[in-house]
């Protein structure tokens, strides 16, 4: 069963991420990325905290939408084809197939998220300029450039010369010279100097980028989970409902479950609480602007929420699934 649902997983995960609109959405925040420092320099002395809120809401918003678009490519067109009953013919089991689309799905969701979170982190870097007099950090600029550059002549030349896709090979071979960037950028700073220090970065932000990471975990089970009964369309909206109702259903209902007179009431609450999932948990605006580190108990229990969802979820999956005709 292992093996079957590894086979699966590799196999989605590779599938994902040859999809044009996996690299359009990647390509899309990055600008947006490049583009923040400029739209926010007008923030009355917050700019860099608006900078750091925008860029994170940009990281999960980029995962919901690549989350959904993998599952209904890979998952829906795969058993409206057809192909999936080719696979199950093959000693792979339906709870295989369901958990090795979700684990595939959620690994070209990390390989997005890691990469634009390091275009984040260099984004911070630079920070906005806010006088006249400030200076743009120009060891970010050339070697931030230098990697989306060489990455985009790289996926061209494999696909012109080896026929590789260009958008999956320019995304990977991004995230290893991103990577190579940001630890150069570690020891240097602003004037080519070498100098090692946390400072170089902003690291109390890698505990929110973490919290998004979790985020885009649930939301790719409940795409896994919408995807295995219906259409690419009903599967975003079901996910852009649930992502809307899961940044407010804890404000809404938590006061119901623990104030409510009405035992009606809080059950109701509670069961909604269960259903829907508390986006607005791994969204720390707080933190951010009052440049605080996540505590520890709060990131593990994240951590653990997200599993006991994501395994409601892909639970949940399954049964449809196993219901679903695919001959």
């Amino acid at each position: 069963m292992v093996k079957n649902c590894l086979a699966v997983a590799s196999n989605t995960f590779t599938e994902a991420i040859r999809q044009p609109v996996y690299v359009v959405i990647i390509f899309a925040t990055t600008i947006l990325f490049m583009m923040s420092p400029s739209m926010v320099m007008f923030g009355l002395r917050e700019d860099d905290q608006l900078l750091c809120d925008i860029g994170l809401s940009n990281l999960l918003v980029a995962g919901l939408f690549i989350a959904v678009f993998a599952a209904s490519t890979v998952v829906t067109d795969e058993i409206d084809r057809k192909t999936a009953l080719t696979v199950i013919s093959k000693s792979v089991s339906r709870n295989s197939f369901v958990l090795g689309k979700f684990l595939g799905i959620v690994g070209a969701v990390l390989l997005a998220e890691y990469l634009l979170g390091l275009v984040y982190m260099l984004t911070m870097r630079h920070g906005v300029l806010v006088n006249a007099s400030d200076h743009e950090d120009i060891t970010v600029v050339v070697f931030g450039y230098s990697a989306a550059i060489i990455s985009c002549l790289y996926g061209a030349f494999c696909n012109y010369f080896y026929k590789w896709r260009f958008g999956s090979t320019t995304v990977i071979c991004g995230s290893i010279l991103t990577t190579i960037s940001l630890v150069i950028l570690f020891f240097i700073d602003a004037r080519w100097q070498y100098k090692p220090a946390l400072g170089n970065f902003p690291i109390q932000l890698l505990g929110p980028l973490a919290l998004v990471v979790l985020a885009t975990i649930v939301i790719s089970a409940i795409a896994v989970a919408a995807a295995m009964r219906f259409n690419m369309v009903t599967t975003m909206i079901i996910c852009v409902l649930t992502f809307l109702l899961g940044t407010m259903v804890h404000y809404k209902l938590g006061p119901v479950v623990t104030q409510s007179d009405s035992m009606v009431q809080s059950a109701l609450a509670w069961v909604g609480l269960a259903m829907i999932p508390s986006i607005n948990l791994y969204v720390v605006s707080d933190l951010v602007y009052e440049s605080k580190y996540l505590p520890k108990e709060y990131f593990y229990s994240c951590v653990l929420y997200t599993i006991l969802y994501s395994a409601g979820a892909i639970t949940a999956a399954m049964m449809l699934f196993r219901k679903r005709d695919i001959g």
